[in-house]
């Protein structure tokens, strides 16, 4: 029952937030009330699935040259792996529908799917009741999670752009389950599907191999080059040589538009009180990077080094986290921290992420509050620190950079407390 309270509260304080920022500037700014509305409305843009269809479109009238070079010569920003392309090899549209119209309707579903993820570790981790009041708490418990899950703009703000992160989302929420019911074989399934999509998953194979979590490691590292061959004879090798000279662009460049939500971004927005035009900040410029500069590149790769080398070599005891739970969040969060490039709808999976923190900090007042702060900062759009742009405090344009390394702290600092995530009613999946 003290989920539901805590949820209850979660939902006051979300609305109570979005509300404050409905009336604070600057006024043209979308809250998560407005970005609801608008997902509810069915407004969908292609922000992931335009760029895909235009490699897609180039590799298929002419195999064989640098899709990543005619992309970007297009003005279009094309940043996926190879792998990515797949999705493109099936049907997007009805005869005369709207373009894209499948892919939407499939990033519906994923959304729907982290929402019932997260209901499901909520259940498991706060125990559930027994008789008919489990389905009237299964019910509440669902409603609440949803309400939430439609207030939380990495998720919501990625499907109206059209992002195939809520995918990813998906994918990770569902093998975050998986995992906590003791499974290894279909999680690992399910992170190399999403390290098709995004590359920086593939670290938990060298998570998975330090740990001795060999099933996990195997499968996860069998998937992901079978993946990786079929591309190859897809699409040829060139492509995948290209795409590591277009990592190693990213890497040096990154992005200093606001959106950018990782050290780097940080880092160029410092570098805009310089240069506010080569560094643009407030404004999307898809024909741009920002230069290269020793400060930015050196701190990225600190600050990288740092939260990839804790995520990998941090190893928990057994009895200070259950079922390495923490520590299997601690790997995704980092991978996209970590990346010189993290939108904000990258943060999406913190949604399930935030519902294991929820159970194993419930014994610590500390670690409720600043799960609190975290909460606030990763799931509104705090346009009022845009204010900031042209002073020295535009560090704090980075809202959702500093929710997600809150929660990285408690990641890395909680203990497990007897919390367990095993199911105990009818409700869960039979393991």
């Amino acid at each position: 029952m003290w989920i539901l309270a805590a949820l209850c509260v979660a939902v006051v304080m979300t609305l109570a937030v979005a509300l404050l920022l409905e009336v604070a500037p600057p006024h043209d700014a979308r809250t998560v009330l407005q970005m609801a509305h608008v997902v509810l409305s069915f407004d969908f843009n292609d922000d992931s699935w335009g760029p895909l269809w235009n490699a897609f479109d180039s590799w298929d009238k002419s195999p064989g040259r640098d899709i990543y070079a005619e992309t970007f010569d297009k003005g279009i920003k094309y940043q996926y792996p190879p792998t990515a392309v797949f999705i493109m090899m099936g049907p997007m549209q009805p005869p005369g529908g709207r373009p894209f119209l499948y892919f939407d309707l499939v990033s519906i579903g994923f959304l729907l799917l982290s929402f019932l993820c997260a209901e499901r570790l909520l259940a498991a981790g706060g125990g559930e009741a027994t008789g008919p009041r489990r389905w009237v708490e299964f019910a509440a418990r669902l409603g609440l999670v949803a309400l939430l899950g439609m207030l939380f703009w990495p998720m919501t703000y990625g499907l109206h752009l059209g992002q195939v992160q809520l995918w990813i989302d998906g994918l990770f929420a569902l093998a975050l389950l998986g995992w906590s019911r003791g499974l290894r074989i279909a999680p690992a399934l399910l992170i190399a599907a999403a390290s098709l999509l995004k590359p920086q998953f593939s670290l938990f194979l060298l998570w998975a191999a330090f740990r001795g979590e060999w099933r996990f490691a195997l499968t996860l590292g069998f998937a992901g080059a079978a993946g990786l061959l079929a591309s190859f004879w897809v699409f040829g090798f060139d492509d995948f040589l290209h795409y590591i000279r277009v990592l190693g662009v990213l890497a040096d460049r990154g992005e200093a538009f606001y959106p950018n939500q990782s050290f780097n971004g940080l880092l160029n927005r410092l570098m805009s009180l310089s240069d506010p035009v080569a560094y643009n900040n407030l404004e999307w410029r898809g024909d741009h990077f920002p230069p290269p500069t020793p400060f930015v590149k050196i701190g990225t790769s600190l600050t990288s080094a740092l939260i990839l080398g804790l995520a990998l070599f941090h190893r928990r005891k057994a009895s200070e986290d259950e079922g390495r739970m923490l520590d299997f969040c601690a790997m995704a969060l980092s991978a996209t921290i970590a990346s010189p490039i993290a939108w904000e709808h990258h943060y999406g999976i913190t949604f399930a992420i935030f519902a294991v923190l929820l159970l194993r900090a419930a014994n610590s007042p500390p670690a409720l509050a600043a799960l609190a702060v975290a909460y606030v900062l990763v799931s509104q759009n705090i346009a009022l620190v845009n204010q900031l742009a042209a002073t020295p405090f535009n560090f704090l344009q980075s809202p959702i950079l500093f929710g997600g390394l809150i929660m990285l702290v408690l990641l890395h600092c909680l203990r497990s407390d007897g919390v367990s995530f095993r199911p105990s009613g009818a409700l869960a999946p039979a393991t």
